[in-house]
């Protein structure tokens, strides 16, 4: 036959078969999305603590998270039921399951600038999910945070400016950041 018959290597078959790995893969290793009543119930009580701004942060960054997770998941089931022809297969759909055969982060996602391979990236969206599931568990300030893994790293410097401008009876208009590079590569050595 002309275009390939059933199985053989022109058939559809061969393209779709790893994007449909992909996409389990993807949808198995995602993580749930951050329960938001909940974690703004227990957040109130820290809010107009010395820490409030950092709580404002992390709730920021919980939601955000949630939007990247709900669109992730979307898609990938929307792919899917376009592969099984259960939904008709649209432009951004086709775009997904060719930047899923090539391991490109889908442009049709939350742009997350970097230059990894979607793989790669995924699993720093895990590590991502990690840090705010280990933040928000006690909203302590972390000793140390992963400013690259926060959606709007300024917004947490701009609390820790808020934070000690109060503390010290400062303007925070006249506060400024100085960074020291220390060896340490380990939470446990701080």
């Amino acid at each position: 036959s002309i275009n390939g018959g059933n199985g053989s290597n022109g058939s559809k078959g061969s393209f779709e078969d790893p994007v449909r790995d992909t996409i389990r893969s993807l949808l198995d290793r995602l993580p749930p999305e951050f329960e938001m009543v909940h974690l703004s119930i227990r957040a109130k009580s820290f809010l107009s603590g010395p820490s409030g701004p950092y709580i404002v942060v992390a709730i920021q960054e919980c939601r955000r998270m949630n939007l990247l997770l709900q669109q992730i998941k979307r898609s990938l089931l929307d792919l899917e039921k376009g592969l099984n022809g259960s939904l008709n297969m649209s432009v951004e759909m086709e775009n997904l399951s060719k930047d899923l055969s090539l391991n490109q982060w889908p442009k049709s996602w939350v742009n997350i600038p970097s230059q990894k391979n979607l793989m790669s990236q995924f699993s720093d969206i895990t590590l991502r999910v990690e840090q705010l599931c280990s933040w928000v568990e006690t909203f302590e300030v972390p000793k140390s945070i992963w400013l690259g893994g926060l959606f709007s790293p300024m917004s947490y410097i701009t609390a820790a400016l808020q934070v000690t401008a109060r503390q010290r009876g400062l303007a925070l208009d006249k506060m400024t950041m100085e960074t020291h590079v220390t060896g340490m590569r380990y939470l446990s050595e701080i």
